[in-house]
């Protein structure tokens, strides 16, 4: 897990609830489902890891084939899936790559399922290993990510004609992780400033994004403040009585000839 930490970029929940279907050999890349944001993204799977995973996932798919015997098997499913797909409970694509070691027994179904393994125990494994090491500095399970991403951004140096990625060709960078503008020709950081004119159509023009401003500012300015209408006119009147209209300051009021005497 540790290495799927630091070689993907995944946090400790995301890597916890991996599912089988999510890892994909062939392609070198692991699925994110319902990550930061309730978004779905695509990583990279390290090639260092791809033959201990491999051979773990096999043990794993051992045990799930002895829970089948066992009468258990069974596992969560996000949302209403388990409504969709009535038989996905037990498939072995919705398996976690990282089961827990023990059943529990969902009160509402009376299955007998496993969770995936618990972050707690990943994180004390990481403290174990920071204080056996004698670090000065805190290190936890997070600070795999970050030194993923750094070392992106460090071969970016490397790889200068990939302006949309970080990293070897195929390794594609994540947004959240230290976000930064693409350059520009110039050494601009985007194609003009507020007070920078760009060239557009044969004629000079100001900024987007004071173009964007002008029209705004316009029609703020150009609505008056809506008075409150006359208590006299908010009183019922006779039936047959005749109105009048009256513009005041853009917005049509009625001027009633006759009111009911109350």
């Amino acid at each position: 897990m540790a290495l799927l930490l630091y070689g993907a970029g995944l946090r400790l929940l995301e890597c916890c609830q991996l599912r089988i279907k999510d890892v994909d050999f062939a392609a070198n890349q692991i699925t994110i489902r319902d990550g930061r944001g309730g978004k779905d993204r695509m990583t990279m799977l390290p090639g260092t890891v791809k033959a201990d995973l491999a051979k773990y996932i096999e043990r794993v798919r051992a045990l799930h084939q002895r829970d089948l015997r066992q009468g258990a098997g069974w596992v969560e499913l996000p949302w209403a899936l388990a409504r969709k797909y009535p038989n996905a409970w037990r498939e072995w694509g919705w398996q976690w790559v990282f089961p827990a070691t023990r059943f529990y027994i969902d009160r509402a179904t009376g299955q007998r399922r496993r969770h995936h393994l618990h972050e707690s125990v990943i994180q004390r494994a990481v403290r174990e290993a920071v204080l056996k090491t004698g670090l000065a500095k805190k290190a936890t399970c997070h600070t795999f990510r970050h030194s993923f991403a750094t070392h992106l951004l460090e071969d970016r140096s490397r790889y200068p004609h990939r302006s949309g990625t970080a990293g070897p060709p195929g390794c594609e960078h994540d947004d959240d992780l230290h976000p930064r503008p693409e350059p520009w020709p110039g050494g601009r950081t985007e194609p003009g400033g507020p007070d920078v004119p760009v060239r557009h159509n044969r004629r000079y023009t100001a900024a987007p994004r004071v173009i964007a401003k002008a029209p705004r500012l316009v029609a703020l300015r150009s609505y008056p403040a809506i008075p409150k209408p006359n208590r006299a006119y908010s009183i019922p009147w006779t039936p047959g009585a005749t109105l009048h209209p009256r513009s005041v300051h853009r917005v049509t009021w009625f001027k009633i000839d006759k009111v009911r005497q109350i």
